[in-house]
């Protein structure tokens, strides 16, 4: 057997196990939105008010899951489902006491990493990172005289 069919008779067999999941890049949607205006994935949230995600296809059935970075790992964090394929994460409501950061010299503020993602009914998943940057990390004295 050459490598192209062992390559192509792997993929039908993992696709054919419903027990491993697949990975897609079409579930969820490209833009984040907060207070009402869309972001790319690239962007640093430093407001604490809710962010949303939605799915392309509202009429896909599965489950959202929302996971803080850790040194040792991810964690699941508080989330909300709705109905209409949303899941909507409340930076506020999260603990971020023990979380990963890395300190960004640009925004003088640590970066934590927050990873989303969507497994479909059929066990197709996706994932996507966002990076939250909310308080000041060290307060700026300034000397006004």
């Amino acid at each position: 057997m050459n490598r192209i069919s062992l390559i192509i008779y792997l993929i039908v067999a993992i696709a054919i196990n419903g027990n491993n999941a697949c990975l897609a890049q079409d579930l969820i949607a490209p833009q984040i939105m907060q207070n009402g205006q869309a972001f790319g994935y690239d962007h640093i949230f430093t407001s604490p008010d809710p962010i949303e995600f939605s799915l392309n296809n509202p009429d896909i059935k599965g489950e959202w899951k929302v996971e803080i970075l850790y040194d040792d790992g991810y964690d699941v964090a508080d989330f909300q489902a709705t109905e209409e394929g949303r899941c909507i994460f409340s930076p506020n409501e999260a603990s971020w006491t023990w979380a990963e950061r890395q300190f960004d010299q640009t925004l003088q503020r640590d970066i934590y990493e927050v990873r989303i993602s969507f497994t479909s009914a059929k066990y197709i998943v996706e994932w996507k990172s966002v990076k939250f940057a909310l308080l000041p990390s060290t307060p700026i004295i300034l000397y006004l005289m």
